[in-house]
Order: C-alpha cells, then structure tokens, then sequence
C-alpha cells in the first residue's frame, strides 16, 4: 500500500467530509481571515516597525511574499497529489513517512492550540478595554474570551459552510478598516510615503531576525487551504486560489505602511 493510500484509507476511517461546500471565493475569504491582516497590522507589524527595521518592514513583506511564492508553487503541486484534511501530517507524511508526519502533526496541534489561547486571551482583553471605554461596562476579561471560544466553537461545530459566511463578512470588514486606515494616512501624511522603504539601508538594518519573525507570522494562516482539499466545488479550488489569497495579504499590508 502506497503512502497516498494509507492517508486517504485513514482519512475515510476517522470519519465523512463533505464536499462540494465551499466555493471558491468563499475559501479565499477564509484563507485571508485565517491570516487576519487587520490583527497583523496591530500587532505583528507594529513591533516589527518599532522593534525591529522600522520602515523596511514594508520591503521585507514583498521580500517574504516572494519567498513564500516560491514555496506555494511546490506546495500547490503537491496539494493535486494529496487529498487530506490532516493537511501538516498528510503533506509531510506522503513526503517522509508516517513517523515524521505524526511527529509535525504534534508539533502544529500544540504550536496552533498556544496560539489560540493567546488569541482567546488578547480578544477578552481587548474586548474589555474597548467595552470599558465606550460604553463604560468593565467585565473581566476571561468572560470576553470566554465567550469568544464559545462562538468558535459552536461555528466548528455546525459546519465549514455557516463558518465561510461568518468569515467572509469579518474579511470584509477588515478589509474596509484597512481601506480607510490607508487612505486617511494618504491625506494627513502624503509625504509619508517614499519608495525609500526598498532600499537595502530600510530593510537590512536593524533587528533584521526579529522582523522577518514578524513578517512570516503576518502570512501564517495560507496553509490552511490544503484542509479544505475535498470540499471546494471546483476541482483544483485549492491549488488555483492558495497564490491569490497570499498575494492579497501581502498587498494588504504593504498599503498601509507608510515610509518613515
């Protein structure tokens, strides 16, 4: 037995996926909320302009857009091969064996589960801070979090078709605040932006490893699409819409970082 047909053969015993419930677009907008810009720009590429290359962020973004390019190219030729929506253990698995890919199957399900209790916790702090100040009720902030995980999980629970609505409106959304935020930076600060921001002196000064740490955290969530390899509604869904959902993150964020 093929290593191919030992990940479909486990997949079809740990139970159905359905298909045919995402359309494409739809799995772009998941894709793209997955990698939440607007939480990027807040926090990711904040610290990066301060802590790390300041400006030259924006030119390391396109620089690790293009590197990721070239890791989308293999990673879509292998997304024809590979059916699974174990995705990390699927991938790595039909590449080097079953070992090393339960081996990054544990190590993807703790670093994901560390991430979404950071997250959980900054939503109910945040949450807080934005409910105190303008409407002036203060409620700890575990409740907010709380109550977030509650909704992420009833969303996982009802299915991948209630969750890209739900996804694709939050994309909206963050794409219009992002929208707005650049082009009130257009008009308070025209002058700021300068193509300055690709020379070699903004990129590559600085704390040159804390920021390309930023920006590869700025891209996190674009992998995901191999999970949704069975269910788009158009054969090769995967493969064709991974770069543009990339692409668009990485224009995204290099709008509204303005030169210094």
């Amino acid at each position: 037995m093929t290593a191919q047909q030992e990940l479909t053969a486990g997949e079809s015993a740990s139970g159905h996926l359905e298909r045919n419930t995402i359309s494409i677009p739809g799995m772009v907008f998941m894709v793209v909320a997955a990698a939440a810009p607007l939480t990027a720009m807040a926090s990711n590429l904040s610290l990066g302009l301060a802590f790390g290359v300041g400006s030259g962020m924006v030119g390391l973004l396109l620089l690790v857009g293009a590197l990721l390019a070239i890791f989308t190219a293999g990673y879509v030729v292998l997304s024809r091969r590979v059916f699974n929506a174990g995705a990390y253990y699927a991938f790595i698995g039909f590449g080097l064996g079953k070992a090393t890919g339960s081996g990054a199957a544990f190590v993807a399900a703790i670093a994901y589960n560390l991430a979404a209790g950071g997250m959980i916790a900054a939503t109910g702090y945040f949450t807080d801070i934005a409910v105190s100040t303008y409407m002036g009720i203060h409620l700890p902030w575990y409740l907010y979090g709380a109550v977030a995980l509650a909704v992420t999980a009833a969303l996982g629970y009802i299915g991948v078709g209630i969750a890209k609505t739900v996804t694709t409106v939050i994309s909206v959304a963050q794409f219009a605040i992002i929208i707005w935020l650049g082009i009130a930076i257009m008009i308070q600060r025209p002058d700021g932006f300068s193509l300055d921001v690709f020379s070699p002196e903004r990129m590559f000064h600085g704390n040159i490893a804390l920021s390309l740490v930023f920006c590869i955290l700025s891209f996190s969530g674009f992998e995901a699409t191999a999970i949704y390899g069975k269910k788009p509604r158009r054969r090769g869904g995967v493969s064709r819409w991974r770069p543009t959902a990339r692409c668009r993150s990485s224009s995204w964020y290099s709008w509204d970082r303005p030169g210094r």
